[in-house]
């Protein structure tokens, strides 16, 4: 996963670079496909703003959070970044056939067979 962080005229600590790369390889637990990921910072008056892009196979997952503080405002960005793959995994994962399902698929299967043979006769 390629980590891209940009700043608008802000200095970042070391330290906080740390801290935003292992917060953004940790999402790979959430879901294994992160190609890139775009972290963006920017102050407006007192307020600290960090965007999130989550480049996925065929999707971009966009996140926008703010706070009184970058640490702040990048917790929040995680956890909603989590929330966002969570659901985009459940939405796109291939759900298994039920008992009932298959029962239903195998009856029908079975009645076709058992009409085709009556025709013949």
């Amino acid at each position: 996963m390629r980590i891209d962080i940009q700043t608008n005229h802000i200095e970042l600590h070391k330290d906080m670079l740390e801290t935003v790369k292992a917060k953004i390889q940790h999402l790979d637990h959430y879901y294994e496909n992160i190609h890139d990921v775009t972290v963006f910072f920017k102050e407006e008056r007192e307020l600290k703003h960090i965007e999130v892009k989550l480049h996925l196979q065929g999707t971009v997952l966009f996140i926008e959070e703010h706070g009184d503080s970058f640490q702040h405002a990048l917790d929040k960005a995680i956890d909603a970044s989590k929330t966002q793959l969570r659901k985009h995994k459940e939405k796109h994962q291939v759900k298994p056939l039920k008992e009932a399902d298959l029962a239903e698929v195998t009856l029908n299967g079975d009645q076709d067979a058992v009409s085709d043979d009556d025709d013949e006769e």
